[in-house]
């Protein structure tokens, strides 16, 4: 019996994770009003172009450049110091996504 209320348990813990976390239509409609000014996924506009950044940069760094790319261009990352250089602006700092939102923004 006990072993079926922590089947259950584990169940409805994994449901409810699922439907917390952003969805991919979520991350569409972040990148359409907070990123779509500045950024294209396959060309460059104000600011680079996106498509396969999941595959130059992994997840955190990407989190944490879009929270706040000047303290990952202050750090002294290379690639932040050339993308900085490259486009010579400052991307506003996004500290209010949550980390789900910008990994359903990268989805």
């Amino acid at each position: 019996m006990e072993a079926k209320i922590i089947v259950l348990a584990a169940v409805l813990f994994a449901s409810f994770a699922v439907l917390a976390a952003p969805t991919v239509e979520e991350g569409k409609t972040i990148f359409t009003t907070r990123c779509a000014g500045c950024h294209n996924v396959n060309k460059q506009l104000v600011g680079s172009a996106l498509a396969g950044i999941d595959q130059r940069r992994n997840i955190d760094w990407i989190i944490n450049f879009v929270h706040s790319s000047q303290k990952v261009v202050k750090s002294g990352d290379e690639y932040a110091v050339n993308l900085f250089n490259q486009f010579k602006l400052v991307m506003p700092d996004h500290p209010d996504l949550t980390a789900d939102n910008i990994k359903s923004i990268v989805e």
